[in-house]
């Protein structure tokens, strides 16, 4: 699945790539207060690299979360697997028990 999602995005990155070369004509960008001439596959380029940022800011928390839970389940299960260990492991007899 990984793979694929990585395929999908570097495809997708390609054609916009691709696209934005294609369209090398002048254009003037209007902002709020400003217009700023520019190349058109600058502006193309600009909205879709600062939305895949944005994207992965938006996604950085909740990885951040399901890793912090799977190295508490992690630490869970060794210490389970440990206990397991020491309950099921051979008794040593004690000297006293001995004689």
């Amino acid at each position: 699945m990984v793979v694929f999602v990585l395929i999908l995005a570097l495809l997708i990155a390609l054609v916009t790539l691709v696209f934005a070369v294609a369209n090398s004509a002048s254009v003037t960008v209007n902002l709020l207060f400003a217009q700023i001439p520019t190349q058109l596959s600058l502006a193309i380029l600009s909205p879709f690299v600062a939305g895949v940022l944005v994207g992965l800011l938006v996604m950085l928390p909740g990885r951040i979360r399901v890793g912090l839970t799977v190295a508490s389940h992690k630490r869970k299960i060794d210490t389970l697997e440990k206990s397991q260990a020491a309950a099921s492991a051979p008794a040593v007899p004690d000297e006293k028990s001995k004689a």
